[in-house]
């Protein structure tokens, strides 16, 4: 039997017609099987957090050539505008708390390289941000700086 066929059954199965059980299976996600009782953590790009909401975020890798991503030193204004949208929107699905984090150094390709801190967080009032020192010194080489924020955004 092919796939296919085991999907009609399935869908006959379910007591929907065809086209239902279609439409509601590709808007299955892994985490719609998880119990609301089990403390998760989704995972997710920036793209696929647009329209969602979350008690904490975190956005890993505030730094230039990763936020806004340099491809291939691509530094047109309209692709780091679009970079910048999308970053607001990141910084927006935060309902209570809000982690930025970068890294002064950084390993690419076997090689350490100096990272500066992204524009985009640089952008963001300072009376918007708290340098959370405590978390800094858990890091023994303190080469990781964290923005926390009750979010006011």
């Amino acid at each position: 039997r092919s796939y296919f066929d085991r999907l009609i059954a399935l869908s006959d199965q379910s007591g929907m017609n065809f086209s239902n059980f279609f439409a509601q299976t590709s808007l299955f996600q892994d985490i719609d099987v998880i119990p609301d009782h089990v403390e998760k953590i989704p995972l997710m790009s920036m793209h696929a957090a647009k329209g969602l909401e979350f008690p904490v975020v975190f956005i890993a890798g505030c730094e230039d050539t990763i936020i806004p991503f340099s491809e291939f030193d691509r530094q047109d204004e309209d692709h780091i505008n679009e970079e910048r949208r999308l970053f607001y929107v990141a910084l927006t699905r935060a309902q209570n708390l809000l982690y930025c984090t970068y890294s002064n150094t950084r390993r690419l390709f076997g090689k350490k390289h100096l990272q500066t801190i992204s524009r985009f967080l640089q952008d963001v009032e300072n009376k918007l941000k708290i340098k959370d020192t405590s978390l800094t010194k858990k890091f023994s080489k303190k080469n990781v700086a964290i923005y926390t924020q009750p979010c006011l955004l």
